[in-house]
Parts: C-alpha cells; structure tokens; sequence
C-alpha cells in the first residue's frame, strides 16, 4: 500500500511540474510578444523574436505532452472499443498503452540523438546565432515524461485502478 501512495505521488509530480514549466514558458512568450509588439509601434522591435517564439513553443508543447497524456485528452475513437465486454475494454487499453509507449520511447531516443548531433555539429539558430540543441532537448524530456505517465498508467490499468483519477473500479 505505501508503494501505491507513492507511485500516485509521483504520477502527479510527472504531471504538473513540466506543465508547471509549460506555463512559465508560455508567460514568458505572451510577455516577448507583448513588449515585440509595443517596440514596433516605437520603431524598435525585439530583433529575433520570431525565432524565439518558434523555439519556446516547442518547449511549452512538449512539457505539456505529460499533462494531454494523464487526462486522456488525445484523439481517441471508441465506436467500436464502447461495444466491447469490459475485459476485452482492458485488453485493448493495455493494448494502447504498449503501442503508445513504444512510440514515446522512439521519439525519446530519436530526439535525444538528434540532440547530440545538433550539439556536434555546432548547429546554430538562424538571425540569433545562439545553439540549437538547448530547445531540441524539449522533444525527448517531453516524450521520455509522456512514456514514464503511460508506464504508470498501464500499472494502474493492471491493477484494475481508474486511470485518470487513480480510483479503484
């Protein structure tokens, strides 16, 4: 049982401290496009703040990642899945888990190499000549987190434990 707590502990702390910095990211772009804009109106706008933008929704799209996956906000079509008995509704979900978490571990190793060769190779952004790789490193914590909450869930989901809000069923 003190596993238990402290796996929902840490299920919740996955969840909400990259949403956490999600936010923050995301004040701070409002911010960048606020003061952007009131430097063009002056004929001194933020040189690079395109740039910056682009970069810092990437973090606040990934660190969000965590959040989408925990409250089961993706995409999902259950037409079919609905019909079924509820131990075939379990199957299926472990199911999704594994192929979701499969898909999370590639976008983790993938993004994590494509880190590492942007680092090598001195990759740099456009107009601001500052490194690249700092904001790349987004796509594999992003989906490293992501694939950590499905792992959880698929224990829960074993367990027979409501995934969303960790209740027993």
């Amino acid at each position: 049982m003190k596993s238990r707590g402290l796996l929902d502990r840490w299920y919740k702390l996955a969840i909400k401290i990259p949403f956490a910095f999600a936010m923050l990211f995301t004040m701070g772009l409002m911010f960048l496009t606020a003061i952007d804009v009131i430097g063009r109106f002056f004929g001194r706008p933020i040189s690079g703040s395109y740039q910056i933008s682009e970069l810092t929704q990437l973090w606040i799209i990934c660190l969000a990642w965590p959040l989408t996956v925990s409250m089961s906000s993706h995409v999902s079509v259950t037409f079919i899945i609905s019909r079924l008995p509820t131990i075939a509704k379990q199957i299926a979900g472990v199911l999704v888990n594994f192929v979701a978490m499969a898909i999370f571990a590639i976008i983790a190793w993938k993004g994590f190499e494509m880190v590492m060769r942007s680092r090598e190779q001195a990759e740099l952004v456009n107009i601001l000549d500052i490194p690249i790789y700092p904001f790349q490193i987004a796509v594999p914590i992003g989906a490293a987190l992501s694939f950590l909450v499905y792992l959880v869930q698929l224990v829960f989901l074993v367990a027979g434990r409501n995934v969303s809000q960790g209740n027993e069923q």
